[in-house]
């Protein structure tokens, strides 16, 4: 995954950490597993990259979720055991209307509320038609759409729910 930054720099999520390249300066730096103490990455392999209203960078990898602050250059890490989230496995990320982080996992779909530091999960018991986030997206009505391991839903924020889209829906 590639994204340009509110700065236009670039950052790339790859299987060897996660790059961002300051093109206006022609340097680049390097963010992996254990580098060292300011660019310390959960782990190697990124799966996407999403900078939020605040400009802060948010790495999804196959060991957890990682929030880099590119102001102060520190790196804060999330972790299964350590706050709640239901999986290491972070596939996928998006921000909605309201500033929370929604993150796709190999098990649930996870959000993240900044204003109380809360996660909140979903499952399948909550409407989602499969357990597997591959993808998040947020459509220009501020509405959210995940892709499962079973299909289309859209996240229905005033009753709280889930709908799925079948090949019946058209």
């Amino acid at each position: 995954k590639i994204i340009q930054d509110k700065f236009s720099n670039y950052w790339i999520g790859t299987q060897n950490g996660l790059y961002k390249i300051d093109a206006e300066k022609s340097t680049f730096e390097v963010f992996q597993k254990e580098r060292d103490n300011h660019h310390h990455l959960n782990a190697n392999l990124v799966y996407c990259v999403l900078e939020d209203s605040e400009g802060l960078i948010w790495i999804a990898t196959d060991s957890g979720l990682a929030l880099y602050n590119p102001v102060s250059k520190e790196m804060h890490h999330f972790r299964i055991e350590e706050i709640g989230l239901s999986d290491d496995l972070i596939i996928s990320l998006c921000e909605d209307s309201k500033g929370r982080i929604w993150i796709g996992t190999s098990a649930y779909v996870n959000m993240y509320n900044k204003q109380d530091s809360t996660f909140t999960y979903y499952s399948e018991k909550h409407g989602l038609p499969n357990n597997n986030i591959f993808e998040i997206v947020k459509d220009g009505n501020d509405d959210l759409w995940f892709a499962t391991g079973k299909g289309l839903c859209k996240f229905d924020e005033k009753q709280n729910t889930f709908h799925t889209f079948t090949l019946e829906d058209g």
